[in-house]
């Protein structure tokens, strides 16, 4: 770059000087990672040059605007961290304007100011530049809008949690040499959005720990989990559990990521545009928003109906009673939604308590009715020993089903399906493409994050857990259950039909269920378009064989509350994804109006409104017709992880290609996932295959289903009309790997965190004892 001026003097005259002998020195590594490949720039200033720390040079600086245009319309950037300031400095220097003959020069190179103080100034300059260049061009090309960031007081109020540690931080920056007044005014010459848009950092980490178990645990793990026992027996449906639950993983610790990486407020659709491209960031937010705002109106129905377990409600028969109930779960879940974040963050957090105690209870219970502790035999691995069937009544045990059977009611002869290791494989297919969907919203965890505080500290905290849940909750759960039910109980839903295995008024004569402990308890057991009552929860199967109709009673009361929760949980995504596109420019502007909460008030009615659809269920004729409509997009969940680690894959390899950023071998990185990129590419390959192979039952002979094709890959056609509508209108590309945004909100929080490897992640005794205590709880 030209000389500012023939007196130069080096930005870094010590570094250069010293190399050799401070490569151990984790001060040089930590200058380096935050000013990239500077110190390789001979940068200088005039002559007479002032310290820029006092408050009347600073106030002097001012902006050329004829450069400003110049660099919206001709420059070519600078590379590197601090691009628009070090392009400014170029065209400066090259014109030799008079703010640099008078001595105002930038950027801020007096050695008087430390690392720290040179890395914000820098900072913010270069936003100012940033910002002004922006506001020169057509709306259309302001591509890197994307994130709404703050005023600096308010950024430490808003990623950090009151108390030592921003205090700690805030201690660390310089004060503001500026009047509140002309900061707020120097701060509308940036290019994001205003503070009226803005979610407010509430949640905790035991907020955001207690969010990603309690979206999660519901009504797939409870209910539709005898599915896949049904279709591919005990061990099976444990396997089943097992392998989506390392692909969750990988998912998982990729999505985490990113999103810790550039602390972002956009989720799943702003990074998927961010690094792959914007027609796809457009269409998988809308999918996710669109699977989320229906699953809330699926959940209270899933709820209400699972009322109709005691008949004297009558909510299957009484529309009175209906709409009474669906009132009551969907204001409770709209209500939850629309107030303050921390009274949300403290609802989610006992509700998901409780699931957490609830499963720990029945898993005790499961042991003790396999052991006899109920009265009745001790049942042992009676069910998974092929040996202990009764062959005369085609009641067959096993690890896997005796053969691959859709239409199988529990005494079916083997020959009716597909046996051996084919039937077996197809079996277990069948099971893991059920488990996956008791595992979706697993994710929300990531979503939440864009109102946590300490964000590079809470979403890295919450995600180690996910592997012990998905162990504990979901493997060993399965387990359990399995042991203490036959794989064919007619009881149980089936995975084509969505119905029992026979009528319920068939239960009591049934040689199946009278083998396996028979008809104690008097309840509802019928299916109501489509939705079970709660009898047909394997669980609840497992507790009436043993005769424990009082525990089952309750357990059913359980499944209610969890599918409410649940519902409350997919509010919340669906609303803050859809406040995240509108952020985008993907969706209407008036859905990122917050009120003084934080709330985005417009987004959460847009997609609570959804939820009306609940009140189908006063029509059966309506439900079903609902179900259908649901059923369409119900595997987008599958396809967003899809996306995510595919986003990953670009994010990766982008990274790489800029080591002026910061390389994943840095201890200043957020979060390091371990095993990428063959993380992620795992994570793509098996999501990518299930989502192929969601409908493939229906390509069997004899098994053509039209409803249940259209309701497999629904997911994908909604998904390509919206992307190649965006890419025919809007004429969006897919971004190179060298020119992806690893700025936006990532430099905003460096500006705080960027010596991230030592302050930040110091962890006092108090902090130490309280995590084991929350790993613990």
């Amino acid at each position: 770059m030209d000389s500012i001026s023939s007196a130069s003097v080096n930005l870094f005259p010590s570094l250069r000087n010293n190399e050799e002998d401070s490569k151990s020195s984790a001060s040089l590594r930590r200058l380096r990672n935050a000013f990239g490949k500077m110190e390789e720039v001979d940068l200088s200033i005039p002559d007479g040059h002032v310290d820029l720390s006092t408050s009347s040079t600073e106030d002097a600086i001012s902006l050329d605007s004829s450069l400003i245009t110049e660099m919206a319309h001709n420059a070519v950037f600078e590379d590197g961290r601090f691009k628009y300031l070090r392009t400014y400095e170029r065209l400066a220097a090259e014109r030799g304007t008079k703010e640099m003959e008078m001595g105002n020069s930038i950027p801020l190179q007096t050695i008087e100011l430390n690392d720290f103080e040179k890395f914000v100034k820098e900072s913010a300059l270069n936003d100012k530049i940033q910002g002004r260049v922006l506001a020169k061009l057509p709306r259309v090309q302001q591509k890197e809008t994307i994130l709404n960031v703050v005023k600096e007081q308010d950024l430490a109020n808003d990623f950090y949690a009151s108390g030592n540690e921003a205090s700690d931080i805030k201690s660390r920056r310089p004060k503001p040499h500026k009047s509140e007044k002309e900061f707020a005014s120097d701060v509308e010459d940036l290019y994001y959005a205003s503070s009226k848009d803005r979610l407010h950092r509430k949640l905790s980490v035991r907020h955001l720990q207690m969010i990603s178990l309690g979206g999660t645990i519901g009504v797939g793990l409870f209910l539709n989990s005898g599915k896949a026992i049904n279709i591919a027996g005990g061990f099976g449906a444990l396997l089943a559990f097992a392998i989506v639950g390392v692909v969750v993983l990988c998912t998982m610790m990729s999505f985490c990521e990113m999103v810790t990486f550039v602390s972002v407020i956009d989720g799943v659709s702003g990074l998927s545009s961010r690094f792959v491209d914007d027609a796809f960031g457009f269409a998988t937010g809308w999918l996710y928003f669109l699977s989320f705002a229906f699953g809330v109106a699926g959940e209270v129905v899933a709820g209400v109906i699972m009322l109709s377990y005691f008949p004297q409600l009558k909510t299957t028969s009484n529309k009175g009673a209906t709409t009474g109930f669906v009132f009551l779960f969907l204001g409770s879940i709209i209500t939850s939604n629309i107030i303050d974040v921390r009274v949300f963050g403290e609802i989610e957090y006992v509700s998901s308590l409780i699931k957490l105690l609830w499963v720990v209870v029945m898993m005790i219970v499961m042991i003790v009715l396999n052991r006899g502790g109920f009265g009745g035999p001790a049942l042992g691995f009676k069910y998974w020993e092929h040996s202990k069937s009764d062959f005369e009544n085609n009641i067959i045990f096993g690890l896997f089903r005796p053969s691959f059977n859709l239409n199988d009611n529990g005494t079916n002869p083997p020959s009716d399906g597909i046996g051996g290791d084919a039937g077996r494989f197809l079996s277990l297919l069948t099971a893991v493409l059920v488990v996956c969907y008791a595992y979706s919203g697993t994710e929300i965890v990531c979503i939440a994050a864009c109102e946590a505080r300490n964000p590079r500290k809470a979403l890295p905290s919450a995600m180690r857990r996910v592997f012990w849940r998905i162990v504990i909750f979901y493997c060993l759960s399965a387990f359990l259950v399995t042991l203490n039910i036959y794989a064919g109980d007619p009881r149980l839903l089936r995975y084509l039909s969505g119905k029992t295995g026979i009528d319920a008024s068939e239960f009591p004569t049934n040689i199946a269920i009278q083998t396996v402990g028979g008809v104690h308890c008097s309840n509802d057991s019928s299916v109501f378009a489509g939705f079970g009552s709660g009898a047909q929860s394997p669980w609840i199967v497992a507790l009436q064989s043993a005769g424990q109709c009082d525990f089952s009673t309750v357990t059913n009361v359980f499944l209610v509350f969890f599918a409410v929760s649940c519902g409350n949980a997919q509010l919340y995504v669906s609303s803050r994804t859809v406040y995240a596109l509108a952020l985008q420019g993907k969706a209407p502007r008036f859905l990122t109006y917050c009120n003084r909460n934080g709330i985005p008030y417009n987004a959460v009615m847009l997609a609570g409104a959804f939820g009306l659809l609940s009140f189908t269920c006063v029509s059966e004729s309506a439900t079903v017709v609902f179900q259908n409509l649901n059923s369409v997009i119900a595997s987008s969940g599958i396809f967003v992880w899809f996306a995510m680690c595919l986003t990953f894959i670009r994010f990766y390899f982008g990274l790489q290609r800029r080591p002026d950023i910061m390389s994943r071998d840095d201890p200043s990185y957020p979060y390091k996932s371990p095993f990428q990129p063959y993380t992620a590419i795992i994570g793509t390959c098996a999501t990518l295959f299930m989502v192929l192979a969601m409908g493939f039952v229906v390509f069997l002979k004899h098994e053509w289903n039209t409803l249940f094709f259209f309701s497999s890959y629904g997911p994908l056609m909604v998904f390509a009309v919206l992307y190649a509508g965006y890419r025919v209108i809007k004429g969006s590309t897919i971004t190179s790997l060298d020119r992806l945004d690893f700025d936006s909100g990532r430099t905003e929080m460096d500006r705080y965190i960027w010596d991230g490897g030592t302050d930040y992640n110091h962890k006092s005794f108090k902090e130490v004892m309280r995590k084991w205590l929350s790993f613990l709880a």
